[in-house]
């Protein structure tokens, strides 16, 4: 009996699973494979819209560019490389900030045609702050054992390239941090908050 109760406890469902799944119970399958495809694509549509900016300000202020473009080359795939060959450190990041576009697609989604609450998506109040601090800090921890067991194995330096680069700054890293933090919830939004809920 007791062995019966752990399981069904183990593998038994929260109440706002259950919720979530209630929002969604008379769909069929193939109706959340094409929702997921849906979203999929318009949020990656909506975040490269929102990347548009940032790769416009780097175009018409690349020095390099503007005057391959002003000398009339028509090479077009000289051109696109030279975009991405040119690509400041910071374009990096702001492609990370820009996968916003697939959590308000998501959430969008789910409020509009689901009736889902904010919480059925991944979005609580009590306790968050302490379980995101909590989250990074066991983050933080695994990747220091990794790169410390990297960093002191005979010729791990080399490997993770340590000391090579001593242009980063620290407003580029807290940018970096920004973007990941974005990045990461939109797949949790995206996959946790809707997909393994919704099939």
């Amino acid at each position: 009996y007791r062995g019966k109760f752990a399981m069904k406890k183990l593998l038994g469902t929260t109440a706002t699973i259950e919720e979530s799944r209630l929002c969604c119970r008379h769909r069929k399958y193939w109706m959340t494979v094409f929702s997921f495809l849906a979203i999929y694509f318009m949020g990656s549509f909506v975040s490269s819209v929102l990347l548009m900016g940032p790769m416009t300000y780097h175009i018409f202020n690349n020095p390099e560019l503007v005057k391959l473009m002003e000398s009339g080359v028509q090479d077009q795939q000289l051109l696109v490389d030279t975009v991405y060959e040119t690509m400041p450190e910071w374009m990096n990041a702001a492609t990370l900030i820009s996968t916003l576009g697939m959590i308000l697609v998501t959430v969008f989604y789910c409020k509009r045609f689901e009736n889902r609450r904010p919480a059925l998506l991944g979005f609580i109040k009590k306790g968050a702050f302490l379980e995101y601090i909590s989250g990074l800090g066991i983050g933080l921890l695994m990747f220091s054992i990794a790169f410390a067991i990297l960093y002191f194995y005979p010729g791990g330096e080399a490997v993770i390239g340590f000391g090579l680069n001593k242009s980063v700054s620290v407003p580029m890293i807290i940018l970096y941090f920004l973007g990941f933090v974005v990045q990461g919830a939109s797949e949790e939004i995206f996959l946790r908050g809707f997909f393994f809920v919704s099939g």
